[in-house]
């Protein structure tokens, strides 16, 4: 009856899919004779009737779309916003900046495509300028203006209409593939084009002359357009990724995402050296005349050279194809596609932070400078806001905040080429997995039944064991007289470092088959603990199993001589679960390829530097929690951190985020050249750490104590620790006595804080991955009993246990502070510039003294 249920289930997903498709195909028909269509009217060919009533219902359709807008609240959804832009009446707009009555520029942005471009100077500008003299004496108005120019705006848009880098993402018949690349230039592209005043435009030209203005307007356009090309192809590698991942046996998709990935580096480093140039220019239209800043452009150009070495050959992790092969510790069910999904959410995340950073210097207008040597002094300091920097050190502030972001976000892409090539060869090989499991022969019940001297170590005064061998671990577990629930959490969560999942049911089920010689009551109670101890490994130990091995625990579960109801309500149990983790699994394919942009475009930099220092302690302490509730307790066992890091995903990236915010502090703090705004700098981050001691977050305090007290680049720098407050002075001393190293080598004032502490806490995990160290490689993980034999260190696990419990004790309390975007955002994915280039900033800043 149940195998009928799912051929029919099975037919009507079949048929829903191909429903799915067939309408999907419609609508791309129908898409493109529209797009035709609208094309032909533009160019002032004749249409057909057919066609205007086409058209008159897409107006109807789009006034309704419109009207139904207007009804909802101002934040729409990103689908709904996309969909009224490829619905616009007109298939082109036009931006324009005129000086008088002399067209600058203008760009040319086509809402059905996604796709715009600039074009400046003569290339257009001549017809477009006459066009609307005709309409300034005709008295025509804004409506009529641009359907008169629609025609002549097309002719131009077509010749220097760009090149689709990556070509256009192929639609499968998977629902969780989907177009992601249309819109997204066009999107980002008028996102960052500034928009100034006549007064300012006016004041620059008086000032500097037309000309000058004319070629910074230019670059401005092109670093636009760039960063909307990096955005673009970023988006291209996502959804190529998701692709080449899903379908592995597809060739052309991975052989896409490797020409998208490649055209992302060559995007980022040309942005890079247009961002130069309008730095460049501007400081020179602005009269800075400070030596400081030729060696941070050469620091800047340094950073283009190291992005130009790196690499992006695909690093197919060997560890993680040997557990998908079956060697070693096996690999979790959904830890690959997890890891590959979270990978390409953060490189979204990063470019998004590099699209906002370009927004910002864009902005930059061209004012005379300062000079710092004749400022008058305030009478009065602006406390909300005292980050105020001239223009020569915003630019500086730039030059740092761009070089650390793009090289940030082409390393996260070099990691994130690794995962998906990882994971396109492990989807291989799980797809070709087709051999039915059996039952494998063990010899269980004749050791057990056996009259040689047991093979285990028991405690004293206890059943409980201290070793012993695995037939035997499997028979305390399921033992009558024994129950114990430490021992079998243990068990569960450890058994991976001494046997395989498939070994373990075996045994379970061996022993659930009780042999004939066994009294009947007894053989009962035995069952039942089988029982109890199958649900638990359903519960715990879930993820070491593979579609495969559950299929083969189902089959004994259902055997028609079976009468257990418990033993066969198990089944219901396992198809839960094994449904909540295939959708879960299968979201991971849908690529993450939002691109979140605040609309001020303000500096992350300036931003944060701006914000309430509590308001950044508590969603720093929310980014670090999440990690933190995510540890299992398997992560931690047999130093799967150090040696097995795919079993250990969250402890590896709370290890990694001590080093992720110390580095992101010494970049931060480089951004400002002034030796005063330096020092308020690191007050404020000073003070974030005094708040973050009292929310009990330890895991990102450490790290605050290596950025400001253990980096060199930020270590040396003397002159800014001279202006530290008393306050800041006061509290560096304390997270000294819990972090620092010099008279306090096993963190022993932390050790007894954290001892004390109730409530919710993010504990610091490097002091239980030394401790867990310290315990597995000090106890072997075989001892023998007095005859010689090897058996399994069972209290070695259990003396892990013990520590990995008192590390995730907080995970029962929770944080319930509000997410802030875009802090929470920039906050989760921290830029830094490497160590090296950071230190001949920190030399530029504060030479070193003869």
């Amino acid at each position: 009856m149940l195998g009928l249920q799912e051929e029919k289930l099975q037919q009507m997903q079949d048929e829903i899919q191909s429903l799915k498709l067939k309408v999907s195909l419609l609508q791309s028909e129908k898409y493109k004779k529209m797009r035709s269509i609208n094309m032909k009217a533009l160019a002032g060919d004749e249409i057909t009737e057919e066609e205007k009533k086409m058209l008159q219902a897409e107006i109807s359709a789009i006034e309704t779309l419109r009207n139904e807008l207007q009804k909802e609240p101002i934040r729409e959804s990103r689908s709904r916003r996309i969909e009224q832009k490829r619905l616009d009446r007109h298939s082109l707009s036009l931006t324009f900046r005129k000086k008088k009555n002399n067209v600058i520029s203008f760009t040319a942005s086509s809402k059905l495509s996604g796709d715009s471009v600039s074009i400046n100077g003569g290339n257009g500008t001549e017809a477009i300028t006459e066009t609307l003299k005709k309409a300034k004496e005709q008295g025509l108005n804004k409506e009529e203006i641009i359907d008169q120019i629609s025609s002549c705006i097309n002719k131009y848009y077509q010749d220097a209409r760009p090149i689709k880098v990556g070509g256009v993402l192929k639609s499968v018949d998977e629902d969780v593939i989907v177009e992601q690349k249309s819109n997204t230039r066009f999107y980002v592209h008028t996102q960052l084009l500034p928009r100034f005043d006549e007064i300012t435009i006016d004041e620059e030209v008086n000032r500097l002359g037309e000309e000058k203005v004319k070629n910074y307007d230019t670059l401005v356009g092109l670093v636009c357009d760039s960063a909307a090309v990096v955005g673009s192809v970023v988006i291209d590698a996502l959804s190529f990724a998701s692709l080449a991942v899903a379908r592995p046996e597809i060739e052309e998709y991975i052989s896409q995402f490797q020409s998208a990935v490649e055209a992302v580096l060559a995007k980022a480093s040309t942005l890079m050296e247009i961002t130069q140039e309008i730095m460049e220019l501007y400081v020179s239209h602005c009269e800075c005349n400070d030596e400081n800043f030729k060696k941070y452009i050469e620091t800047y150009k340094a950073t283009i050279t190291t992005l130009n070495k790196i690499k992006l050959e695909p690093e197919i992790n060997s560890h993680v194809l040997s557990a998908a092969k079956g060697e070693g510790q096996q690999l979790r069910a959904g830890f690959i596609e997890r890891d590959f999904y979270e990978s390409g959410k953060g490189l979204s995340a990063i470019v998004s932070q590099l699209i906002v950073s370009i927004g910002n210097v864009v902005r930059n207008r061209i004012n005379k400078t300062e000079d710092n040597g004749k400022k008058k002094k305030k009478e009065k300091i602006d406390e909300e806001n005292p980050f105020v920097l001239n223009s020569k050190d915003i630019v500086k502030l730039e030059i740092v905040e761009v070089g650390s972001i793009t090289v940030t976000l082409v390393n996260s892409l070099k990691i994130y080429v690794g995962k998906v090539y990882t994971a396109r060869e492990v989807r291989k090989i799980s797809e070709n997995e087709t051999e039915k499991l059996t039952m494998g022969t063990n010899d269980f019940w004749s050791e057990i039944e056996s009259s040689d001297k047991p093979k285990v170590i028991t405690k004293k005064d206890s059943k409980s064991i201290n070793a012993g061998s695995l037939n035997r671990i499997i028979e305390t577990l399921t033992s009558p007289d024994f129950s114990d629930l430490f021992f079998r959490r243990t068990f569960f969560y450890s058994f991976p470092s001494f046997a395989k999942a498939k070994e373990v049911v075996d045994l379970l089920i061996t022993r659930y088959l009780v042999p004939d010689n066994i009294p009947k009551d007894k053989a009962t109670l035995i069952k039942r603990r089988v029982v109890i101890a199958l649900k638990y490994f359903c519960s715990d130990a879930l993820d070491e199993c593979n579609q495969g091995l559950l299929e083969y625990i189902k089959s004994f579960l259902n055997r028609p001589e079976e009468t257990d109801q418990q033993l066969k309500s198990l089944t219901a149990t396992i198809d839960k679960r094994l449904y909540e983790r295939n959708q879960l699994i299968s979201n991971y394919f849908i690529p993450p390829v939002d691109l979140f942009l605040s609309q001020d475009m303000c500096s992350p930099a300036l931003f944060i530097s701006k914000m309430d220092d509590y308001e950044i302690a508590k969603q720093l302490t929310m980014v670090d929690f999440g990690i933190y509730k995510n540890v299992r307790p398997t992560e931690l066992f047999d130093c799967s951190f150090d040696k097995m890091k795919y079993r250990a995903p969250n402890v590896c990236k709370m290890l990694a985020r001590v080093d992720e915010i110390s580095h992101w502090i010494g970049t931060m703090i480089l951004m400002f050249p002034d030796v005063e705004m330096r020092a308020k700098l690191m007050n404020k981050f000073i003070s974030i750490a005094d708040k973050l001691l009292t929310l009990q977050n330890y895991q990102a305090l450490a790290g605050f104590y290596v950025g400001l007290e253990a980096y060199s680049p930020i270590s040396r720098l003397q002159n800014t620790r001279n202006l530290l407050t008393q306050q800041s002075v006061k509290t560096m001393k304390i997270l000294e006595s819990y972090f620092g190293l010099v008279n306090n080598s096993n963190y022993k004032n932390y050790r007894s804080l954290i001892k004390d502490v109730k409530g919710a806490c993010v504990p610091f995990v490097a002091v239980v991955t030394k401790d867990l160290t310290f315990i597995t490689e000090g106890n072997e993980p075989k001892v023998k009993n007095e005859d010689g034999i090897s058996l399994i260190n069972f209290e070695r696990q259990e003396m892990c246990l013990t520590q990995i419990d008192d590390f995730l004790r907080f995970q029962q309390f929770t944080f319930n502070f509000p997410i802030v975007q875009p802090l929470n955002g920039y906050l989760q994915q921290l830029t830094s510039l490497p160590e090296d280039l950071l230190y001949r900033i920190s030399i530029i800043l504060e030479p070193r003294k003869k």
